[in-house]
């Protein structure tokens, strides 16, 4: 498996991040014992409402339109119902047309773009799922 890791003052993105927070979970995705993908999320107060926030999302190359990222993203979105979150939040960069397409089939719709979020410069859409509405097909 190969994953392309960012570091920042030589220490690895996803563990700078895992360091840095109070409860985060992870929940990875297997096939035949092997490890095929990851989601990292957060529960976190934001602005009066209880969000649950995913940080990261991947899924091996091998595995890709399998419905792998569906599936890890159902469980986050089932586990932030059970911890009575009123939404789900993430951002990806613009050119993943493959992400924002997964994230729109799931509900959540487009908050935002955020000009120049990644180190890289490149631009990011913030993507939103709201769970208290009547509406959400989630409750």
């Amino acid at each position: 498996m190969y994953f392309d890791t960012l570091y920042i003052n030589g220490q690895s993105y996803v563990g700078l991040y895992v360091s840095r927070q109070q409860e985060i979970l992870t929940l990875q995705a297997f096939y035949e014992e092997n490890f095929i993908g990851v989601v990292v999320c957060k529960l976190e107060d934001h602005r009066g409402l209880k969000r649950g926030y995913i940080a990261m999302l991947a899924v091996k190359d091998a595995y890709r339109g399998m419905g792998v990222a569906t599936k890890l993203v159902q469980k986050v979105i089932k586990v932030m119902i059970e911890k009575k979150a009123d939404e789900v939040a993430l951002e990806t960069e613009v050119s993943n047309t493959a992400a924002m397409a997964l994230y729109e089939n799931l509900g959540f719709m487009r908050s935002k773009r955020l000009h120049s979020y990644y180190l890289n410069a490149g631009d990011a859409v913030r993507f939103l799922l709201p769970l208290t509405s009547r509406d959400n097909i989630y409750t």
